[in-house]
């Protein structure tokens, strides 16, 4: 093994914010939460929670190449003729914590595993892929930390 004698420079980014390829034809909401494409043609591309099993990427904040669709204002859809939007849409992965809607939230939630039913609807019951854990509560909403949970 041959050790550095010198200074290296090497590039470095904040990993809170990052952005990750799209796939064509998918709709991405601000505040939906994402998986990893295991396999095939979109293999390491971001698409809206489905599975449960997959690797949990993070939390739509934006995107910044695909058009907005006007089927589904406010959303953001990847051109469906286009290749995988180059790092198009904007993932929060940590360092803040993201509310959602839980209608029983309580004190007691808090330290709790947070697990995901879909792309918006969070559970403290046991799925597949744990992505996050509250970290705070109000009056129908829990606040879920996901920085040791998304990749």
């Amino acid at each position: 093994m041959v050790y550095l004698s010198s200074s290296m420079q090497i590039g470095r980014k904040l990993g809170t914010e990052i952005q990750r390829a799209g796939i064509p034809g998918t709709a991405y909401y601000d505040g939906g939460l994402l998986e990893i494409v295991p396999s095939g043609t979109y293999q390491g591309c971001v698409q809206p929670w489905t599975n449960g099993s997959n690797k949990f990427a993070g939390v739509v904040l934006g995107g910044t190449i695909p058009a907005l669709d006007t089927m589904n204002p406010g959303g953001i859809t990847v051109g469906s003729n286009a290749p995988p939007a180059p790092r198009g849409i904007k993932v929060g992965r940590g360092g803040q914590l993201y509310r959602f809607p839980y209608s029983s939230a309580a004190i007691t939630n808090i330290g709790a595993a947070v697990y995901a039913t879909d792309d918006h609807t969070i559970t403290l019951s046991a799925q597949t892929t744990q992505i996050g854990v509250v970290a705070d509560w109000e009056s129908g909403f829990l606040w879920i930390d996901i920085r040791d949970y998304a990749v």
